[in-house]
């Protein structure tokens, strides 16, 4: 079993990036359900990963429709209090939080980092 099996492994996975940039980061199913997450108390981490969950629906079905594309890659949006990157990882989605400061351009790195880190790991236990 590999350290990405347990819940230890794949919180150490989504610890090992974190900077003073980013707040949160966390690992939803496509319900919005908190499966992991790095930064914020329990409650706020739940309440914005609906949110992200949300917004990534919506923008994948606007973009499905009106712009006759379905292969949407990562969502940017700004936020009162920071902004917001979030992608899809196997089947799951992969949400980060960053202070306002934060580039786009960095955010969108950051991300795809993260998500590069987690795709592997991820697709195996998502297959078995």
């Amino acid at each position: 079993m590999s350290l990405m099996c347990t819940s230890s492994g794949l919180l150490f996975r989504l610890r090992i990036r974190h900077s003073d940039n980013t707040k949160l980061k966390s690992l939803l199913n496509s319900e919005g359900s908190l499966l992991a997450f790095s930064g914020f108390p329990d409650k706020d981490a739940s309440a914005a990963g609906a949110i992200a969950s949300n917004i990534w629906t919506s923008f994948q079905k606007s973009g499905q429709y009106s712009l006759d594309d379905g292969k949407l890659n990562c969502v940017l949006v700004e936020c009162k209090l920071g902004k917001i990157a979030i992608t899809k990882v196997a089947n799951l989605l992969l949400c980060l939080c960053a202070k306002e400061t934060v580039s786009y351009g960095m955010l969108k790195t950051k991300i795809e980092a993260m998500a590069a880190y987690l795709e592997e790991p991820l697709s195996q236990v998502a297959s078995s």
